[in-house]
This record gives structure tokens, sequence and C-alpha cells, in this order.
């Protein structure tokens, strides 16, 4: 089974995940962030990169779960 991976083509989520993206073990999509912060409303992608302004709607709002990496948020299902 795949995961979905959705994160935007910036050089600091790409480097960011990097090994994600060479397992092979992700479907890997690349959005801009106003695509990124629908996708996550929508509850779509198993993992996915929002703008700290979505953070609390798509807190309330849905299953994922905050992983903090640096100055970065992502959202996982949990």
């Amino acid at each position: 089974m795949k995961y979905t991976l959705a994160i935007s083509p910036c050089p600091n989520d790409t480097f960011i995940f990097e090994h994600l993206i060479a397992s092979n073990q992700y479907e890997v999509s690349f959005e801009d962030i106003e695509t990124l912060n629908s996708l996550a409303s929508a509850g779509q992608p198993d993992i996915v990169k929002i703008s700290y302004a979505h953070y609390f709607s798509v807190a309330i709002s849905t299953s994922y779960c905050v992983v903090e990496e640096h100055w970065d948020v992502e959202w996982v299902h949990c």
C-alpha cells in the first residue's frame, strides 16, 4: 500500500521529505499552498503540508495529527 504525500515544490519541502520521496512507498504530489490547504480540509492525502494560517481550521475539522519539524507543520491522519 502506498501512502499519499502532498507537499509544495519549494526547496525546503523537497529537502525535508527527500527520503520519503525516494523510498517509493509514497504517491507524491506537488501543489501550491492554497491547493494543499484545500486538500487537507477535505482529508484527502495521508500526509500533507499546510500553511500555519490554516492550522486551526484543519485541527478542528479533520482527523489529522500535527507533526512539527523545525519551522514546518505537517499533518498526518491519526
